[in-house]
């Protein structure tokens, strides 16, 4: 089981490139998305606070006038530029200049701080919106990555259905996070060293990988103790174990030159290796059940022996 399921691996390793393009093309978008919108956002967010300061200017000019001849009052202007320069770094007059300024403005315009406030809020919202957006489109680009990839894959690795394809990659996906989630929940309250709860975690993780397999695929042909059993559990287990590792491995070595470039790589990977484990578990399962239906098929029927004496026939009453 694991020698065909890595070589399945491997020899449809090409297909690591349809997430891949799909991913990239919705990261793109979501990034393309969020610049422009957030460009307009600040353009918009400067256009309101220059209109306010302006307006709080013309209503205290004369205080506003008093604090920037005392800011500039603190500069020798007349030297050189490095001597300067220097007056105004050591003193860190840009800052003290503008934060005088707008305190200014607090203190004797009505309203500034709290108008001020308000649009610098509406401004963050409006970002925190439309990079929730962004996520959002990089979140479909990955399902969407994810179904096509299983789809390809399964034309080689497993039968084609469309409705038990919806079923076991929509509800079985839901099923398992849910359950591994809660496993997870368990666990942080155990405390378990890191070491036993990953592997806790991988065994769980392929049972109900197997078992939601099964639910799909079964037919009522075989059982889940036909399934559960511990040689398939562990050759499962070994499998994701294998595929983590190649992928943790991958991770760490493109991490080194660039980490960015490492996640945008391990993530059409990791939907591709996903892919394939569940594939080849829904296959696995499927050949279970071709097995059993062989078995049944070819059953041995009775053959009646005709030297064996013959059973006495029951007297018939009238």
């Amino acid at each position: 089981m694991i020698k065909n399921s890595l070589k399945n691996f491997f020899s449809n390793l090409l297909y690591v490139f349809i997430p891949m393009g799909i991913v990239y093309l919705f990261v793109l978008l979501a990034v393309f998305m969020f610049l422009g919108t957030a460009v307009q956002s600040f353009a918009g967010s400067l256009g309101d606070l220059v209109e306010l300061v302006g307006t709080s200017v013309e209503q205290s000019s004369a205080s506003v006038e008093d604090a920037l001849a005392y800011s500039f009052g603190q500069i020798e202007w007349n030297g050189s530029l490095l001597s300067v320069l220097r007056q105004v770094l050591d003193v860190n007059w840009l800052q003290s200049t503008l934060v005088n300024f707008f305190e200014t403005l607090n203190v004797s315009t009505a309203g500034f701080e709290a108008e001020f406030t308000a649009i610098v809020s509406n401004l963050k919202s409006t970002l925190l919106a439309q990079l929730g957006g962004a996520i959002a489109l990089g979140a479909a680009g990955i399902t969407i990555a994810s179904y096509v990839t299983r789809f390809a894959l399964r034309r080689k690795v497993a039968k084609r259905n469309v409705k038990k394809f919806v079923i076991a990659h929509t509800l079985a996906p839901l099923f398992e996070a849910v359950c591994v989630i809660a496993f997870l929940f368990l666990v942080s309250l155990i405390k378990m060293y890191s070491l036993i709860a990953m592997v806790a975690f991988v065994t769980f993780a392929g049972i109900i990988n197997l078992a939601t397999s099964w639910l799909v695929y079964n037919d009522k042909k075989i059982s889940l103790k036909e399934v559960l059993t511990p040689g398939n559990v562990f050759q499962h287990f070994l499998f994701i174990v294998i595929v983590l590792v190649m992928n943790v491995a991958l991770a760490l070595l493109i991490s080194l030159f660039n980490v960015v470039l490492a996640l945008l790589i391990l993530v059409p990977v990791a939907i591709y290796s996903i892919n394939v484990v569940d594939c080849e578990t829904d296959s696995y399962i499927c050949s279970l059940v071709a097995k059993k239906e062989e078995q049944s098929d070819g059953a041995p029927t009775a053959v009646v022996d005709p030297s064996a004496p013959a059973e006495p026939e029951e007297e018939v009453r009238e």
